[in-house]
């Protein structure tokens, strides 16, 4: 798959999920073994994108940051 390097993506590690930058995304599934969550990239770090993380993460370890 080819990744728009100026797009944030989010991979998950098994812990935690967290964006990534296109450019630096084939680097990280290499080296530390993360999961794309899709294949959709965000334009810019935003408020959304934010949001997202936070409520992947809040389902991914069971809490309730995100409120």
């Amino acid at each position: 798959m080819k990744y728009s390097p100026n797009k944030i993506y989010i991979v998950c590690d098994g812990s935690s999920y967290y964006g990534v930058y296109g450019c630096d995304i084939a680097d990280e599934i290499k080296e530390n073994d993360v999961e794309l969550y899709s294949n959709k990239g965000y334009d810019d770090w935003s408020n959304e994108l934010d949001d997202k993380i936070t409520k992947l993460n809040d389902a991914l370890m069971g809490t309730y940051m995100y409120r």
